[in-house]
């Protein structure tokens, strides 16, 4: 077989597709004998967040125990990694794991381990075998944790923004004369677009567009791309790849199997446990409770501040609405100006116009277009519907986490998690003839966003990260172990 030429981020589409097949392979040969000894699962050693295979997790530290998207607080559970030339950071108890693997790494590579902190060519162990990039330097970290509100705040600033308001907003300036007609506005965007865009944070962060190193749980030990295979198979090809992967493993790692410099934090292994204790957290459970915030709980926020700065640009840009006055012939008579009434009204007033419905629709428009949900408008206003009671009765912030729910309980990637199918009760043919039979069946179904009959699943630490069928799925707040509203810091500067 003609070998293809190494696939790179300037691959032409036809190169990259037969050479990612053909490097696919040698890469799981590669993997494969690393493993030390024939009868390990390789599973121990590798995970693979991007492919539909027996190491996948695509969702991997980014839902808890209990299925619930989350992201990491962002301040007081982060450790400090060694880095040549900037901080970098991950969970606390993920760097204390590390450096105790590490000392023993950058021992094994050198003949006299009272030199290993300037390891060389010169001193190196040759028995241990030799990784280019690594090797040759004690180890160091050259990548960890990365804010998911900060990638998904730019995403928003320079990939949606510009479009909604070039192609949406501007040409309908006349039109526009609220925050609601803007809002109205922005729900046909994302009827049109939706499915290419990511406006929510939940969707944004349960896609590939959020890197698992916004989990803390992972870093890079080499300076490499991820589309770069050379890198990647000469690495594994490495004499001492084997020896880096055992050594990581007994400290609680997996090598990412796409990025093999790319180490994850195994939950289900006792290293990471114990190491977790040290730091008063008694099981992997309790640390998504410790660490994390559910994603919905943001949501809101994210969703209201990014309406509120697209508004302002708006204005800002259109200060003044102009209309066409016509003759009865048909002809322009003339154009009259006037200044826009939201024009220099302050965050807060303008905030205070918002409809909580109308939010709770674009929020759950969007998250329609975003996953794999299929639906029609009679089933997304039941859903909404029960997202506004909730709102009504207890507050904005329960209004979005029951949307999250129930969008999730539609969600064909949760669906064959749990291995169930859509609840009955939001895709049943019969419309419900008004608003307070919906809330009847809502409060008689308890809320719980499950299909009667339909098993539930945990989202096991270990192996592929998800046990189907298991007991215990539950859609509360009950994960997050912070009160509805906390942990929002604000956006562009990296926190919530």
């Amino acid at each position: 077989m003609i070998p293809f030429p190494y696939v790179n981020a300037k691959s032409r589409p036809l190169m990259s597709f037969y050479g990612s097949q053909q490097q696919e392979l040698i890469a799981r040969k590669l993997a494969k004998e690393a493993k030390p000894s024939t009868s390990a699962r390789l599973s121990k050693f590798f995970i693979d967040t991007s492919r539909n295979t027996a190491l996948n997790h695509q969702f991997y530290g980014k839902i808890n125990h209990l299925g619930q998207p989350v992201v990491t607080l962002t301040e007081g559970i982060f450790g400090n990694l060694p880095s040549p030339d900037r901080p970098v950071i991950c969970l606390d108890y993920v760097a204390n794991a590390f450096g105790e693997s590490k000392t023993l790494f950058d021992n094994l590579m050198s003949l006299d381990p009272r030199v290993a902190g300037g390891c060389s060519a010169r001193d190196f162990n040759s028995a241990a075998g030799f990784i280019k990039g690594i090797s040759e330097n004690k180890m160091r970290v050259y990548r960890g944790w990365q804010s998911a509100g900060k990638l998904h705040n730019d995403h928003l600033i320079n990939e949606v923004l510009p479009v909604f308001l070039s192609s949406y907003a501007f040409p309908a300036q006349a039109e526009i004369e609220s925050i609601a007609d803007f809002m109205n506005l922005m729900i046909d965007f994302i009827r049109d677009v939706g499915r290419d865009i990511l406006i929510t944070f939940t969707s944004f962060v349960l896609s590939p567009k959020n890197p698992i190193y916004t989990t803390g749980l992972a870093f890079d030990i080499m300076q490499a791309d991820a589309n770069d295979q050379q890198a990647r198979i000469e690495m594994m090809d490495s004499d001492g790849y084997q020896n880096l992967v055992t050594t990581m493993n007994k400290g609680g790692f997996r090598c990412a199997f796409r990025t093999p410099w790319t180490m994850v934090a195994d939950l289900s292994s006792n290293a990471m446990k114990k190491r977790m204790k040290e730091v008063g957290i008694e099981t992997p459970e309790e640390m998504f409770e410790e660490y994390y915030i559910q994603t919905y709980i943001l949501d809101q926020k994210r969703l209201t501040d990014f309406i509120l700065q697209a508004y302002y640009t708006f204005l800002n840009k259109s200060s003044r609405i102009s209309k066409n006055k016509y003759c009865a012939d048909g002809s322009l008579d003339y154009v009259s100006t006037k200044v826009r009434g939201d024009f220099g009204k302050s965050g807060k007033e303008l905030k205070q116009q918002i409809d909580d419905r109308l939010l709770l629709q674009v929020y759950l428009e969007a998250r329609v277009k975003e996953a794999p949900v299929q639906i029609n408008s009679t089933f997304l206003n039941r859903v909404l519907n029960f997202a506004h009671a909730a709102s009504k009765k207890r507050g904005l912030t329960d209004g979005f986490k029951v949307a999250n729910k129930e969008m999730l309980n539609l969600d064909s990637r949760f669906l064959s998690l749990k291995q169930s199918s859509f609840p009955s009760y939001l895709t049943s043919p019969d419309s419900f003839d008004n608003m307070d039979e919906e809330k009847r069946f809502e409060t008689g179904t308890g809320g719980s966003g499950i299909a009667p009959g339909a098993r539930g699943y945990q989202t096991g630490i270990g192996g592929s990260g998800i046990a189907p069928g298991a007991r215990g799925y539950q859609t509360g707040t009950g994960g997050s172990g912070i009160a509805p509203g906390g942990g929002s810091t604000g956006g562009s500067s990296g926190g919530y």
